[in-house]
């Protein structure tokens, strides 16, 4: 049967999502599946599609039962094998991943480790193996944490698809034995390729050799990476399709001078593909178009048609019968999706349109389309630039870089490389220009959209149309009526943000910090109160002595981690306003970083920070370096009103006198929000809140994560809330909540939702009703 391959294909894709996941659409979307394979009429390939299906489900079910942790987590001394591929040394911090016998049933067992390094020696040590090791490691096991904001990266489940449990804080590592046995013969190759790259006198050079042709992209420059990634170009650096015909061209006509002939070629270049793919550690892309090169060369030894659709449906199969896993990883999804997008409507592309440039717009406006899905489900956003510079960079790539470094790496392996640092530089130069504009391509906001996670029936629609156009494409029918359908399904993702009926008041989890979001029904107006943040090593390498240096690591900030990818999540694009409350780090340290991501129409600042002169400068710094360096500044006192829509009005209690933006100064704003009354109180503390009017309070923000400083008994008693939100960080070395305050709003009867324990919690509210929801 023609294509039955792909019916088995999307049968276990399908059935993996059933098993490991048990969402409801899976399930709907597994049994279409099986109607349309009945629906065949094919009682032969309907009873192999039975067998098949019963055998992987057996097979999946005990694969999902055996995924348990054997370890139980009492034990304090391990014993652990360290692959050199997977030690990570960033400034005083080594992280490692390594297998342990020191389980219950003595199996082996994967644990994530990380270990604060004394001192700068021992980070020279860390940087010197070049082997993997035995070591024996002192430490307690932690379980991993949860994402805490909704729709965002679930690190937890991110190990546990990898088979890790747990993560160890080691107190004392100890190398006790290299291994050099055929089980780490992998790993240490590759590490010996790195050091030799790493001999190369350009610092570009190495950084691209790496990424490009090593599948090390870490080794990239992070801002011109973060740029690669923002404007869609990022899988010009995956080995894919595009670098093995790349090679295979090169090495094929070597190979045929050299009087190798083309059968013989096949069979060199199938070993080649199947070392570079175990060497660069299975990458997807590498898997699939080996794979597919495989069977193509099979098929013609047996003087059948080859097909590369059809080689790079058992790559998938194989991949997904070893590993289940791998469906939940963006890089397999982007993979598969686009190698089959190109298969499948390559050939009517280039049959309808003779100009290569049209042929290539055409190819990567539909390889847009289907990446859309998978973009925003997991960033939220993607960017039309790919269809202007694709082509462009794809070119650059092919004519100048590929050839100019692989000369490059042919010269060092004569280890002459160094004596042509001139043509070292000349590439360099090339690349610095390809940065610059991925860099400048980066602020092309027009192109840049942010769609929020998309409601179901919306991104349903998009797929349905998205496939429909496909169809289309390759059949050269109904063309008018895909068109008009797509730019629909294109128009309600934009407009994804808007169709929300429902505002909502978010306490982000922060850690120990404040930061509160507004979003008004139909996202008409977003605004924030407070946007928290923690010194990072940028701040720290300022402040840093010259002997501590070392120390200094990259390290994302809480804007990076939690607000940024949040109010992506929630499909902001601008912020109307933001609330600062007073001057502390744990309330303004993200503004510059909100400011620069997202256009700032109005900063509402309290009177009582206006002799905060350290705050101010830094405020003004975000400003002028922000989206909108020509923001409205609003200061507020006692008796002030802002309205945030046509529904809804914000009150200034606090403060009433210009001070120096310490916590009794900090900005109280109260309104009524959908159907419930919101205080929100900054830092203040008991002398404050005692001059605060008594209102009616349905939900209480407390202050200074409820210190004890704050919410005292009698301030309970005089707002009498029926519900208190406590922003606190997991096991803060100040000890908040107090102990006085939650047993205080305990006797009072207010049920208390907190960030350590609960995650993000959300107030959503319709024009007649309102819930609560936690992450946890």
């Amino acid at each position: 049967m023609k294509h039955g391959l792909i019916f088995h294909a999307i049968a276990i894709l399908l059935l993996i999502l059933v098993i490991f996941q048990f969402h409801v659409w899976g399930w709907v979307l597994y049994s279409l599946w099986w109607l349309r394979i009945i629906c065949l009429q094919n009682s032969k390939f309907l009873g192999r599609f039975i067998v098949i299906q019963l055998l992987l489900a057996i097979c999946f079910v005990y694969q999902k039962q055996q995924a348990v942790s054997h370890l139980d987590g009492e034990a304090q001394i391990f014993m652990m094998d360290v692959a050199v591929t997977d030690i990570k040394v960033e400034g005083d911090l080594l992280s490692l991943k390594g297998e342990t016998s020191n389980t219950k049933d003595g199996m082996q067992e994967r644990v994530q480790v990380f270990y604060r390094l004394p001192d700068e020696q021992s980070q020279k040590e860390w940087q010197a193996v070049h082997q993997s090791v035995r070591l024996e490691i002192a430490g307690n096991l932690e379980r991993p944490n949860q994402n805490d904001n909704r729709y965002l990266f679930n690190y937890q489940a991110y190990l546990k698809r990898h088979d890790i449990y747990w993560i160890l804080s080691a107190d004392k590592i100890k190398i006790i034995s290299p291994l050099i046995t055929y089980d780490y013969w992998l790993p240490n190759m590759s590490k010996a390729i790195t050091n030799w790259l790493d001999t190369l006198s350009n610092p570009t050079i190495r950084a691209y050799s790496l990424s490009l042709f090593f599948n090390q992209m870490d080794a990239l420059d992070e801002d011109a990476l973060s740029a690669y990634q923002s404007i869609g170009l990022i899988h010009l650096f995956s080995i894919s399709g595009f670098h093995v015909q790349y090679f295979l061209r090169i090495f094929k006509h070597i190979f045929l001078r050299l009087g190798i002939t083309v059968e013989d070629f096949d069979l060199i270049a199938i070993l080649m593909l199947s070392l570079y793919t175990l060497v660069l550690g299975m990458p997807y892309g590498l898997i699939r178009s080996t794979t597919a090169y495989t069977y193509n060369v099979i098929q013609d030894r047996r003087n059948q048609q080859p097909s590369s659709i059809m080689g790079t449906t058992w790559a998938m199969i194989i991949l997904m019968v070893l590993d289940p896993q791998v469906v939940f990883s963006l890089s397999f999804q982007l993979t598969f999706a686009l190698s089959y997008t190109i298969l499948f409507t390559g050939h009517a592309i280039q049959g309808r349109y003779r100009h290569p440039l049209l042929v290539e717009l055409w190819q990567s406006f539909t390889c847009t389309l289907v990446t859309i899905p998978f973009l925003i489900m997991t960033y939220y956003e993607f960017s039309w630039a790919t269809l202007l510079l694709n082509y462009f960079y794809a070119w650059i790539f092919a004519a100048f870089l590929f050839p100019g470094l692989l000369s490059i790496l042919a010269l060092h392996v004569l280890n002459i490389a160094n004596y042509f640092w001139w043509f070292q530089t000349a590439i360099a130069y090339i690349i610095q220009g390809v940065e610059g504009l991925a860099k400048f391509a980066q602020t092309w906001t027009w192109f840049h959209w942010i769609t929020g996670h998309p409601q179901t029936w919306v991104l349903i629609f998009f797929v349905c149309s998205l496939l429909y156009f496909l169809v289309a494409l390759n059949e050269h029918q109904f063309q008018k009526s895909a068109n008009v359908l797509i730019s629909l399904a294109i128009l309600l993702l934009y407009a994804n943000p808007y169709l929300h009926r429902y505002g909502q008041v978010v306490m982000v989890a922060v850690g120990q910090g404040d930061s509160i979001l507004l979003e008004m029904p139909h996202q008409s107006a977003v605004y924030a109160i407070d946007l928290a943040g923690k010194m990072n090593f940028a701040e720290f390498a300022k402040e840093t002595k010259a002997e501590d240096a070392w120390k200094i690591r990259d390290s994302d900030s809480i804007a990076e981690r939690q607000l940024i990818p949040m109010y992506k999540a929630a499909g902001v694009r601008r912020l109307k306003g933001v609330f600062l409350t007073h001057g502390d780090y744990d309330h303004i340290g993200s503004f510059a970083e909100i400011a620069a991501t997202f256009p700032i129409e109005t900063l509402y600042l309290p009177i009582g920070m206006q002799n905060d002169l350290a705050s101010l400068t830094s405020i003004q710094a975000g400003i002028n370096a922000g989206r909108n360096p020509h923001m409205k500044i609003v200061w507020l006192r006692t008796g002030d009103q802002i309205g945030v829509d046509a529904h809804t009005n914000l009150h200034v209690l606090a403060p009433n006198e210009v001070s120096n933006g310490e916590n009794k100064d900090s900005l109280v704003l109260y309104g009524q929000i959908g159907q419930q009354h919101f205080m929100f109180t900054g830092d203040i503390e008991g002398d404050q809140e005692a001059e605060l009017p008594q209102v009616p309070v349905d939900i209480l923000k407390v202050a200074h994560h409820g210190s004890d400083y704050s919410t005292s008994q009698t301030f309970i008693e005089k707002m009498r809330p029926k519900i208190a939100w406590i922003s606190v960080g997991k096991g803060n070395r100040y000890g908040h909540p107090s102990e006085r305050v939650v047993t205080d709003l305990g006797k009072a009867n207010v049920e208390i939702f907190r960030t350590d324990t609960m995650g993000a919690v959300h107030y959503i509210y319709w024009p007649k009703s309102a819930k609560i929801e936690t992450v946890h």
